[in-house]
């Protein structure tokens, strides 16, 4: 570790202990309390570990949680993939069906999109996204990208379209607080991968940029800044309602977990993932803080941990370990 000398925070630790969801391995965890353990299932927390879902594989059953660790509402699904916004609203794509549902966070109902004429499938090519009051879905139907996006909180859709270029596939969606929807698309050309971009869509769906980023897999924003990250690769990008710019780039060795903005500077998680013990872990964590092209790594943790995540303590990056019970800062250990 960078010679971290220890303080004493007790009030943060006693927030992190009750008050966060994350998994170690098929447990879910509110802090250091266990409210959840699935034999065979999935485990979803929103990106502020404020809301969690687990789905039950034998019982084909979603659970939603509440911050209090209750379960506010049981909804059944196939196989679902879920993404929750720091609102508590959970999107639910069910791949085999190509089922695409939306819940507010006591479990009622908001969106409900089955494609009538899609079939069956173990290869869906779909992407999508929530965050209040918006949500998004995109697929590739009949070899044509089709994307939806809602405002969630009255339950209409504001707009759709369909790219024009056929073999266009999405890989991921993000939708920006202004509203612009971010996409990485790939296309495929005599049935092998021919490259990947970013496309970015303005509030009301008009394409406003192509930007020359692949592998995109995680970003934040910041106003009208973001940080898109690939596997090892960091970009900041300039998104208004009209424009889309690449500011920098930044490559780093290490594997590329998350992005967030922490006091307004973008700040990226590296680790190594593994797999021991029937779970996946990760090694080595560590924070960076990327700006103007360059890089500084700000913590670190020498061992390996289940759920490393990034969290603003006192408007500073810190690297939270839960499975450790500690907080890891630049000049410090809390």
């Amino acid at each position: 570790m960078n010679s971290l000398i220890l303080l004493v925070a007790i009030s943060s630790q006693v927030f992190l202990q009750k008050h966060l969801f994350w998994a170690n391995g098929r447990q879910l965890m509110l802090g250091n309390r266990v409210v959840a353990s699935p034999e065979r299932g999935d485990i979803f927390v929103s990106p502020d570990m404020r809301y969690a879902a687990v789905y039950d594989f034998d019982a084909r059953e979603i659970q939603f949680y509440a911050p209090d660790g209750s379960v506010t509402a049981r909804v059944y699904a196939i196989n679902p993939v879920i993404e929750i916004d720091e609102s508590g609203d959970f999107a639910v794509f069910e791949p085999e069906i190509a089922k695409f549902r939306v819940f507010s966070p006591n479990g009622k109902p908001v969106i409900d999109q089955r494609l009538p004429y899609s079939e069956y499938t173990d290869e869906p090519y779909a992407a999508f996204d929530i965050s209040f009051p918006r949500a998004t879905f995109a697929m590739t139907i009949k070899g044509y990208m089709h994307i939806w996006m809602w405002d969630i909180e009255h339950g209409k859709l504001l707009w759709k379209g369909k790219i024009a270029s056929p073999s266009t596939y999405p890989a991921h969606a993000w939708i920006a607080p202004d509203g612009q929807l971010i996409v990485r698309i790939y296309s495929v050309k005599n049935g092998e991968f021919a490259g990947d971009q970013v496309v970015v869509y303005s509030p009301d769906g008009k394409k406003i940029a192509e930007l020359p980023i692949t592998g995109a897999t995680h970003i934040d924003f910041n106003g009208d800044e973001a940080c898109i990250a690939s596997k090892r690769d960091v970009f900041r990008v300039s998104i208004t309602n009209s424009k889309a710019e690449l500011m920098d780039s930044v490559h780093l060795d290490g594997f590329i977990k998350d992005v967030r903005f922490v006091g307004g500077r973008c700040v990226v998680l590296t680790a190594t993932p593994d797999w021991e013990e029937n779970k996946v872990v990760w090694k080595n964590p560590a924070l960076w803080i990327v700006d103007n092209g360059k890089s500084q790594q700000s913590a670190d943790f020498e061992g390996t941990t289940v759920w490393p995540v990034v969290l603003e303590d006192n408007g500073e990056p810190a690297l939270w370990i839960p499975s450790h019970g500690i907080i890891l800062k630049q000049g410090g250990e809390r």
